[in-house]
Order: C-alpha cells, then sequence, then structure tokens
C-alpha cells in the first residue's frame, strides 16, 4: 500500500489525525460493481444478501487515521475490493482522507 493512494482534503500542515467517524464505502463504477456495507457481527464488508436481514451498516467504526490505514490494509489493498473508493469520514468539515485501490 503507498501514500499516494491516499489523498487529504486538508493542507499539509493542517490535516488532523484523530476524532474520526468512520468508513464509508463508495463503488466508483455503479454499474459494475455492488455497494458494500459492513457487518459489524462479522467485521467485513459485503452485500446484504450475504448478511442476515438487520446485520449491516452503511459505515465501519474507525477513529484515527492510523486505524484507517490499518482497515484499508485489511480489507482493501490485498483482498482483491478493487475499484472502490474508501473514505475516513472527519468529524471536522474539510478534513476527510480517501483511499482508492
Amino acid at each position: 500500500m503507498k501514500n499516494d493512494q491516499f489523498i487529504f482534503e486538508a493542507e499539509l500542515n493542517s490535516r488532523v489525525h484523530r476524532y474520526g467517524h468512520g468508513v464509508h464505502v463508495y463503488p466508483i463504477d455503479r454499474s459494475k460493481q455492488d455497494t458494500l456495507w459492513w457487518s459489524s457481527k462479522e467485521k467485513r464488508w459485503g452485500t446484504p444478501e450475504e448478511f442476515s436481514p438487520h446485520g449491516y451498516q452503511s459505515w465501519a467504526p474507525c477513529k484515527t487515521f492510523k486505524a484507517f490505514k490499518r482497515h484499508c490494509r485489511k480489507h482493501f489493498a490485498y483482498n482483491g475490493l478493487q475499484g472502490y473508493e474508501v473514505v475516513w469520514v472527519s468529524k471536522y468539515t474539510g478534513h476527510d482522507v480517501t483511499f482508492t485501490c
């Protein structure tokens, strides 16, 4: 995983690395890819058909940028989930980080 895969909204000296809401995943090409949902019980991303009727949500909890990097490495970089835009949503406006895989 390369550092150039992370796109920061904030400038270099004003970035916030803590206080995040969570991770959201968006397909780059919606016609070819399914939207992924997070299963808190199974701790993985997947389609709603893979999970029980009430066992998924649209975001995964993630508080820090370091945890976001680890989450991307574990779930996206090496698991073949290519073509998704993964966004760490900060509590502060303009400080989100996007990972493209």
